[in-house]
């Protein structure tokens, strides 16, 4: 009704002056021009005392025009347009701006009225998901790609399309996040996400990246299985002496250093590691047989955390300042086969990514070594404040909508738990975000996805890719039902990364020296 009433208003006065009906051609033109220039006045007066209500109209495409509310005012031209976001089009603004020379606006903020709050998160949601749908459908249609061509990072508009579609989404959701949206609002963006992300694997089904972001290829380099098998040697099981079985498992780190988890000598066993041994061999033969030649090589104590914080071990006191590890010193070093001292495992400080493959060794349920292979990172234990964090935080979002039995309150208190777990923290002048999981007190976290079991406590994690060192310790999983999961923040296997043990032995004066007899990348 505002603009009909406007137009009306002008279209009267010019079909009267073009009519002659009144009055003289040229004084209808006099008096036009003077009814604009009171109405810029006024213009002008209503941006000095204060904001003004009204909208945005792009028109024509990348130039804008600023409708005021008020019947009184005229339209205006923006002056500077790369001012005006995208979504800034359509809703109720509160503008602030400066009447220029020529009659334009030169705009130098907006801001959205609170009424119109619930209107532009709703536009900032279609327009995010509109162009990733666009694309989606467009590169399903005959001839519109090819196998060759199906790719994330390919230069075509279809792919381009399909990688901004993506990026508008992550900052729309961490945008309705920062503002603490309504949570059904940002609900039902996780909603469609999880529509998008399922069609994008299926549109996206020959891609390699697709598969790396969202499947799990097994496809590897014959020699790593060799090095898997080689490796082996220097995973060790934790048992009581005259025990048929272990309780946990450990690796070689030195030739006489071996790490593992802390609660494998605390309750219920509250066992000093000088009443443990190492069982070095611990693997049955091509037939299941049992294994015959274990070697069994005592321990003689704790050698990190240092000595004093043992009684803290035992009872199980774990915490940020008393990590789930242990570093244990055997009566005597490791020997090879030629009598030379063990090669221990390098270990890797730097974090894994999400997505990246690894594989857990150990001795599930006191069973001879195994290999648990296929698995992931779920969890990244440091991951890039922004659009990477929002990414992930968008992903477990989804899977979690993507489990019937948790209700809408658990989904909340789950998502509020990944915010606070998840802490800011500027490195080497980068913004990150550390995983420190509230549920484990606030100890340093990674999250994986392997199917290991009670007994590889304290077994190593090792990267699939580059030098397949160890990059963490299994300290913790999801309970041993038996029954297909998915992973979620809820459920996953929980690691303690390498970086996070080296740091806690380097930061003690009594514990520093033993970096300078461990292998670290």
């Amino acid at each position: 009704m505002l603009h009909i009433r406007r137009a009306f208003t002008v279209a009267t006065l010019a079909v009267g002056c073009a009519l002659g009906i009144g009055t003289h051609s040229s004084l209808a033109a006099t008096t036009l021009e003077q009814m604009q220039s009171d109405r810029q006045q006024q213009l002008h007066r209503a941006l000095e005392h204060g904001t003004l209500d009204g909208h945005f109209v792009e028109r024509p495409r990348g130039s804008y025009v600023f409708v005021p509310d008020r019947v009184d005012l005229p339209e205006f031209q923006v002056a500077n347009p790369e001012a005006i976001g995208t979504l800034a089009v359509g809703p109720l603004l509160k503008v602030r701006g400066q009447v220029q020379e020529d009659r334009t606006v030169s705009v130098s903020s907006y801001a959205l009225d609170t009424a119109s709050s619930a209107q532009l998160r709703f536009a900032q949601v279609q327009l995010a998901t509109r162009r990733l749908r666009t694309a989606l459908d467009e590169a399903v249609k005959p001839g519109a790609m090819n196998v060759a061509t199906r790719s994330f990072q390919g230069p075509t508009r279809i792919e381009t399309d399909t990688r901004q579609g993506i990026a508008d989404i992550v900052v729309t959701y961490s945008t309705l996040v920062r503002n603490n949206a309504a949570a059904g609002e940002i609900e039902e963006l996780a909603r469609e996400w999880s529509r998008l992300r399922g069609q994008l694997v299926r549109t996206y089904s020959e891609s390699d990246e697709s598969k790396a972001i969202y499947g799990d290829p097994d496809n590897y380099a014959p020699w790593r299985y060799d090095r898997i098998f080689r490796q082996s040697p220097a995973v060790v099981a934790i048992g009581a002496p005259g025990a048929s079985r272990p309780r946990c498992s450990a690796v070689l780190i030195a030739s006489d250093l071996v790490l593992t988890a802390g609660h494998c000598f605390a309750v219920p066993f509250s066992s000093p590691p000088n009443e443990l041994e190492a069982w070095f061999g611990y693997v049955s033969g091509p037939d299941d047989s049992e294994p015959d030649a274990v070697e069994r090589i005592p321990i003689a104590g704790l050698a990190a955390p240092r000595p004093e914080r043992l009684p803290d071990i035992l009872s199980g006191s774990f915490s940020p300042n008393l990590l789930d590890y242990v570093v244990v010193r055997l009566t005597r070093p490791r020997k090879d086969a030629s009598g030379n001292p063990a090669a221990p495992e390098c270990l890797r400080r730097t974090p894994l990514h999400k997505g990246e493959p690894v594989y857990v060794m150990g001795f599930p349920e006191g069973r001879p070594m195994t290999v648990h292979d296929s698995a992931r990172v779920y969890l990244p234990y440091r991951i890039l404040d922004g659009s990477e964090f929002y990414k992930l935080r968008l992903d477990i979002h989804a899977d979690l909508l993507a489990i019937a039995s948790y209700q809408e309150a658990e989904r909340r208190q789950f998502m509020e738990q990944f915010d606070t777990s998840y802490v800011a923290q500027t490195l080497e002048g980068l913004p990150w975000r550390f995983l420190r999981h509230v549920e484990d007190g606030g100890e340093p976290r990674m999250g994986i996805v392997s199917d290991t079991f009670r007994g590889n406590s304290g077994g190593p994690v090792y990267e699939r890719e580059r030098r397949q060192c160890v990059v963490g310790i299994l300290v913790a999983g999801s309970p041993d039902t038996g029954f297909r999961r998915t992973a979620n923040w809820k459920e996953h296997e929980r690691v303690l990364p390498v970086g996070a043990v080296l740091q806690d032995i380097e930061k003690d004066e009594r514990t520093r020296d033993l970096i300078d007899m461990i292998r670290v990348e």
